[in-house]
């Protein structure tokens, strides 16, 4: 049986959810000094982060179509962002994460090469998109075909993990790790303290009393906001606006050999959409992995293991027809992208951010978009009225002892259960 809380701190902002949202969203508040907490009931980044491509998009993906969308248009000033971060000058300190490329790859099949010329000519969109010459495409387009056309595009790709191992440094006296979901307890009424049992301390749960909560949890996010509704009071319970979510499920593919050339980028076909889309780095082991989203990803989810490995198999063979991939090992990986609710059910244009009372739930949508996301909780906020309070950007009184070490998930084809051929 827990006893009495162990301490009792006050907060500016408490943060549920240590993926890129939340940790992104904690570094802007304590940097604008408000005295900010951020808990993660798992390990930081589990789920949608470290399952991301690690893409920092610009738009080129969203332009296929030849008109910029909101999508594009919104996205694309963020490789710049993440650019000055990695050089130490960005709204989060990022110098050392590893950079898997500094640019993707676009290359083609049969009927696209005009259109991508169209994007590199005009002012669809602001991503350089440039032709690449022969002797300087990578290792893995060397040998493409004189009809496959190969394009440049300055949209850096980073390795996920070494991004939250980043974050985990900068941010550390202001993370805490609960014991589990259920080690969050939220009050019947707004004027009581939530409780968190921390998982190197779960019989001392601590209190908090805190003006205002962000939920950044991605598919945790549904379950909170019920949770909390009370807490939130009637701004929130049962209210129309009150911010919903909705999930795009994904069937990504990996696939791994000792000669397998790097590769980050898209296949480009007749949609408006990638076939393919590879990024790729060494596994623990040395061994090349690819990991494969794109349409075969979308369309996969209605395939079980096997039939999305052998669709798989026949996509890349067709979109890289010149690279032998009979040694590769390969498995599947499923994963559900949270986002904001919109009316159809489509990706929705950009990040979502909903405030309501006490209580603001984000959703970036994209990796690339957590800067933008955690600046539009941030104008939020301030049009609501909070201001720092507590302690100016101060960390909490919470102890390395009951903090403990922070908990990083791990990339996918390290997970020992997935299961290769």
């Amino acid at each position: 049986m827990p006893g009495p809380p162990t301490l009792s701190i006050r907060l500016d902002v408490l943060i549920f959810g240590g993926g890129i949202a939340g940790l992104w969203t904690l570094a802007r508040l304590t940097s604008a000094g408000y005295a900010g907490l951020l808990v993660e009931a798992n390990a930081l980044g589990r789920g949608q982060t470290i399952a991301s491509q690690g893409i920092i998009h610009g738009g080129v993906k969203y332009a296929l179509a030849g008109a910029a969308s909101r999508a594009s248009r919104t996205i694309a000033d963020m490789p710049a962002r993440w650019r000055a971060c990695l050089r130490g000058e960005g709204d989060v300190d990022l110098r050392g994460v590893t950079l898997l490329s500094d640019r993707q790859y676009l290359w083609t099949t049969a009927g696209i090469g005009s259109r991508l010329a169209g994007l590199a000519a005009g002012k669809v969109i602001r991503t350089t998109v440039e032709p690449v010459a022969a002797a300087d495409r990578p290792a893995a387009l060397r040998d493409a075909p004189a009809g496959v056309g190969v394009y440049g595009v300055a949209e850096p790709v980073l390795d996920p993990r070494a991004l939250l191992v980043r974050l985990a440094e900068v941010l550390s006296p202001h993370l805490a790790f609960a014991d589990g979901p259920d080690a969050i307890g939220f009050p019947p009424a707004p004027d009581q303290p939530i409780t968190v049992r921390l998982r190197h301390a779960p019989s001392n749960p601590i209190s908090i009393d805190t003006s205002h909560i962000v939920l950044a949890a991605g598919a945790a996010n549904a379950d909170l906001i019920e949770k909390a509704a009370a807490y939130a009071g009637p701004a929130l319970a049962g209210a129309p606006s009150t911010p919903r979510m909705q999930r795009r499920p994904l069937h990504m593919v990996m696939l791994r050999a000792d000669d397998l050339p790097p590769l980050c980028g898209h296949c480009i076909g007749l949609s408006d959409r990638p076939r393919v889309t590879i990024t790729s780095q060494r596994d623990g082991a040395g061994r090349t992995v690819w990991y494969v989203g794109g349409q075969i990803a979308e369309t996969g989810v209605e395939r079980d293991r096997d039939a999305q490995i052998g669709a798989a198999q026949r996509e890349l063979g067709a979109c890289l027809a010149w690279i032998d991939l009979s040694r590769a090992q390969w498995a599947t990986l499923r994963i559900d992208r949270a986002e904001g609710l919109t009316d159809d059910g489509s990706r929705p244009d950009t990040h979502v951010v909903v405030t309501r009372g006490r209580i603001t739930a984000v959703w970036p949508t994209k990796l690339a978009l957590a800067p933008a996301a955690a600046a539009e909780v941030l104008a939020q906020l301030a049009r609501a009225g909070l201001k720092p309070a507590a302690g100016r950007g101060t960390a909490p009184p919470i102890t390395a002892a009951l903090r403990g070490a922070a908990c990083i998930a791990e990339l996918p084809w390290e997970d020992r259960s997935t299961r290769w051929t």
